[in-house]
C-alpha cells in the first residue's frame, strides 16, 4: 500500500504527487489498484483534535496492469495515477450532502487557512467552536455540520470550501514569489532528532531560512555547532504538525524543527513547495 502524496491532505483537496512513485510501480510488476476514502477528511481533518461522526465512502478500482505499463511512458502513468487518485471532498460532499457531527468543528482550522481573503492579512485567523475570524477585519465563517463555509454576516469574504480557500492561498504565495524571487521565510526553531529509541529527542536551537536556494538550518546538535542546507531540488514538498512542527527526511536523517511562531508551518510548507516549483520549472 502506498501514500503516493506522502501526506495528509490539509484542505481536502490532493496536493503535490510524488512522480518517484512510478519507478517504484514498474520496478515491482503489479497491478495497480486507486483507493479512494471519500469523507474519511470530514471524519477527521489534519487540523483538527477531535473526531467527527458521518459516513466514509470506499471506492476500490483498477487502474493499470504491469503490461498497461510496460507500453506506456513514465509521463502517461504519472498522468493516469493523479488523475484516477486526486480527491476533491468539498466536490464529493456537495453531490452527496452527508453530515458529520462534531464539537468545536472549525477549531484549528485557522492554523491551514492563514491568509483572510478580505483583508490579506496573515496568520490573524482564529477559530472558536465552529467559527474562524479575522482579528483584523472581522471577516469569517461557520463551519457548519456539511463542511459549509457560512459567511458571518454580508460583508464577509469567504471562499466556496476549506479547498478552494486553501487554493487561494496557493496562488497567494506564488504570486508572491513571482513578483520578489529573492522572498524567504526565516525563523528561530528547535531541532529535533530521534536518538537511542527515544523518538524526536531537542537536539539544539538555531535558525531556519527557506529562499531560492533550498532550506537551512544553522545552530547547534548536541551542543555542538551544526549546519543542515537541502537543495530547493530535493524540497518537492514538506511535510508539517499543523501549529507545531516542519518535517525532512534527507541524505538517511529525519528532522523535525519546531519554529518559535508554531502558527506559520503551514505556510513555511507551501512556502518551500512553491517556491522549488518555480526555481525548478524555470531551469
Amino acid at each position: 500500500m502506498l501514500f503516493p502524496e506522502g501526506r495528509m491532505a490539509p484542505g481536502g483537496v490532493s496536493e503535490t504527487f510524488e512522480k518517484s512513485t512510478v519507478k517504484l510501480l514498474r520496478h515491482l510488476k503489479l497491478p495497480v489498484v486507486g483507493i479512494h476514502h471519500y469523507g474519511a477528511y470530514m471524519t477527521w481533518p489534519k487540523w483538527a483534535s477531535n473526531l467527527r461522526k458521518g459516513r466514509i465512502d470506499t471506492h476500490v478500482k483498477l487502474i493499470l496492469t504491469p503490461e498497461q505499463m510496460s507500453e506506456m511512458t513514465d509521463d502517461e502513468i504519472y498522468e493516469l495515477m493523479v488523475k484516477e487518485l486526486k480527491t476533491d471532498e468539498a466536490a464529493w460532499q456537495k453531490e452527496h450532502r452527508v453530515a458529520y457531527k462534531g464539537k468545536k468543528m472549525a477549531e484549528g482550522l485557522h492554523d491551514v487557512l492563514f491568509l483572510c481573503p478580505k483583508c490579506g492579512a496573515e496568520h490573524r485567523m482564529t477559530t472558536k467552536k465552529d467559527v474562524i475570524r479575522c482579528e483584523e477585519c472581522g471577516n469569517g465563517a461557520r463551519l457548519n455540520e456539511y463542511y459549509d463555509l457560512v459567511p458571518l454576516d454580508d460583508s464577509c469574504v469567504i471562499p466556496g470550501s476549506i479547498g478552494d480557500w486553501y487554493e487561494l492561498q496557493v496562488e497567494h504565495i506564488r504570486r508572491l514569489i513571482a513578483e520578489q524571487p529573492d522572498t524567504y521565510m526565516t525563523d528561530t526553531a528547535t531541532l529535533l532528532m530521534t536518538r537511542k529509541n527515544k523518538w524526536l529527542k531537542p537536539m539544539g536551537k538555531g535558525t531556519i531560512r527557506a529562499n531560492a536556494e533550498g532550506f537551512s538550518y544553522i545552530g547547534e546538535k548536541d551542543g555542538q555547532p551544526f549546519e543542515l542546507r537541502i537543495p530547493i531540488s530535493h524540497l518537492t514538498a514538506v511535510a508539517f504538525s499543523q501549529g507545531k512542527s516542519i518535517e525532512f527526511y534527507y541524505k538517511g536523517e529525519f528532522y523535525s524543527f519546531e519554529p518559535d511562531r508554531g502558527v506559520e508551518c503551514q505556510r513555511w510548507s507551501m512556502f518551500i513547495e512553491q517556491m522549488h516549483n518555480a526555481v525548478c520549472e524555470s531551469k
